[in-house]
């Protein structure tokens, strides 16, 4: 039995060929105060690392927290396939998609042409490692899974929320006693918090 995990769109994708991975790395490293937000994954697509993830149009998803989180749901679709179905997979891939061995290993100045119109349409940010784009980065996440999840059940839709309102709380509470933020932008961060999840919690 082999599982396969079908990734669907995330908000976001990083460039790892561009300033903003260093620089993320490097202020994850240098700050000793601000911490990131154990739940704002990063999507860092088109890695050429190494060949296979090249060949696939591969990338990495990064989790720069202390704490590991699971993806929500509403990313992927889990598919369980036995064994036996590996050569009608590899005869359909060719069949219908014309996916083959040499169509994974195209020239290297075509995977640049896909890739650079890629970047092109997509959003590559770079942002300062703070506080509040933590929070904001946050704010962005939980939006688009709320739009992705067809969450109909109002009491499991309030009880998500509930939840990622108390780690975001936390989260903002951790920076507040390591002094990473005043007291003053402590609060109005909070109620920033607040003010949104009470929106989220009347969506529905």
């Amino acid at each position: 039995m082999m599982v396969l995990f079908i990734f669907f769109c995330f908000p976001e994708y990083y460039s790892p060929h561009s300033n903003y991975i260093e620089d993320f790395y490097t202020d994850i490293l240098s700050s000793k105060k601000i911490k990131t937000y154990f739940k704002n994954f990063k999507v860092f697509s088109h890695s050429y690392s190494n060949e296979r993830i090249k060949a696939q149009s591969g990338g990495f998803i990064f989790f720069p927290g202390e704490t590991y989180s699971k993806i929500n749901n509403v990313y992927y679709k889990e598919v369980r396939i036995c064994k036996e179905g590996k050569k009608k997979i590899l005869k359909d891939l060719e069949l219908i998609f014309h996916i083959n061995t040499a169509k994974l290993f195209p020239e290297k100045d075509k995977i640049a042409d896909i890739i650079k119109n890629k970047f092109i349409q997509n959003s590559y940010l770079r942002e300062e490692l703070t506080v509040k784009n933590e929070i904001e980065s946050c704010f962005k996440r939980v939006s688009y899974e709320i739009k992705v999840s067809n969450i109909c059940d109002k009491i499991i839709f309030l009880r998500y929320l509930r939840k990622e309102r108390e780690d975001l709380i936390g989260f903002l509470s951790n920076q507040f006693i390591e002094k990473s933020i005043k007291e003053d932008e402590y609060y109005i961060l909070k109620k920033e918090i607040d003010n949104v999840f009470d929106f989220y919690s009347h969506m529905i």
